[in-house]
């Protein structure tokens, strides 16, 4: 059995928190915190084999992978005692069952609210600039704009996975037990979500973006169905779960990010998306929101655009939209992408050196 102790203190100093008893080296994904906050929870997430290498994701810093090599890194440990490891199956057995329980019963409660939903009429989250509800549902009871939240299950079945919750003032919470890595929200959603994703195999082709609110802006200017990654780090994350089940024609429509304090956050919508194209294949492209008459601030988005009146930037955006490695990222000697020139061959070998990370498992 794996020596999990050195792996989680080395998350831990990543700022990505796993409960020592329900650390799970199975060699699959689980999620973790992203700090000590309750708006941090299971906020990152995480993988272990059964040989003590792995990785870890912070959504809040990136979502970029950090790897871990069990034989490698970490202090040397004190060894683990025969109950100790006992215990510690013990415990992990229960938590798997308690996780997959929670989901289950997440996945019920999703499909009961989503039932039970109303016409979102005047919705705040919809005023700014007036977007369409494009089939999306309110709770009755609370207020809150309904996003049904869909991904794979282990048999590559498309299912629900639960729901996001939107206020009035564009707060986002994932319900307890939703399980958002890898999944996304299909735009517009229709009475059945799931059959309404079934689009996406036979449509010519469809955008990826990250979040709602940029997804509903993108199908008001477009009328082309719209999938939404839900955070920037599940872009490539979707990309990769998405791609050979859909059709190859997506076009990623990235956020104009700017320069963070954290390296890692620094152009983050960019980064992804050109990451996200990469997945999809030479089919795929990435499209790049400007301002008109003017200076493209951080965080511009296609919301922003539509906010401006100027949808048919949009439209535009996405006919010019090139392959990845045509894009070239910003970083911080230039505050905005270019398009149109060949990616350096230090940004491929970066690519290519984490690609080859992943396969090293």
């Amino acid at each position: 059995m794996v020596d999990y102790r050195k792996f989680i203190a080395w998350a831990a100093e990543q700022g990505v928190l796993i409960d020592p008893m329900r650390c799970l080296a199975d060699g699959k994904i689980h999620r973790a915190d992203a700090g000590e906050r309750e708006r941090d929870r299971e906020d990152a997430s995480y993988l272990l084999w059964p040989d003590g290498n792995g990785w870890i994701r912070n959504f809040k810093a990136g979502g970029e992978l950090r790897y871990f090599r069990g034989r490698e890194q970490g202090a040397s440990l004190p060894p683990i005692s025969a109950a100790e490891r006992e215990e510690i199956r013990r415990r992990q057995a229960e938590h798997a069952a308690e996780r997959e329980a929670e989901h289950r019963r997440a996945v019920e409660s999703a499909r009961a609210a989503w039932a039970r939903g109303d016409d979102p009429h005047e919705h705040p989250y919809l005023d700014d600039p007036p977007l369409g509800a494009a089939g999306l549902r309110v709770s009755g009871t609370r207020g809150e704009l309904l996003v049904p939240v869909l991904g794979f299950d282990d048999s590559e079945v498309l299912t629900w996975r639960g729901l996001q919750r939107i206020s009035g003032d564009g707060a986002k919470k994932f319900a307890l037990g939703t399980r958002p890595y890898g999944a996304f929200a299909i735009i517009p959603c229709g009475e059945d979500p799931l059959e309404r994703a079934e689009v996406l195999r036979v449509s010519e082709r469809f955008i990826l973006c990250e979040g709602v609110g940029t997804g509903l802006a993108l199908h008001q200017a477009t009328g082309l169905p719209v999938v939404a990654a839900l955070s920037a780090g599940n872009l490539p994350v979707l990309a990769r779960a998405l791609a050979g089940k859909v059709t190859d024609h997506v076009v990623v429509y990235a956020d104009a990010d700017g320069l963070a304090e954290r390296e890692e956050q620094s152009y983050i919508g960019q980064r992804m998306a050109v990451e996200a194209a990469r997945a999809f294949g030479k089919d795929a492209r990435v499209a790049m929101p400007v301002r008109a008459h003017g200076v493209t601030p951080p965080g511009y988005d296609a919301r922003d655009q539509l906010r401006d009146g100027n949808g048919t930037a949009i439209a535009a955006a996405i006919e010019a939209a090139l392959p990845a490695e045509l894009v070239c990222l910003p970083t911080a000697a230039s505050a905005a992408p270019r398009i149109g020139h060949v990616s350096t061959a230090g940004d491929r070998e970066g690519e290519e050196e984490r690609e080859e990370c992943e396969l090293d498992r």
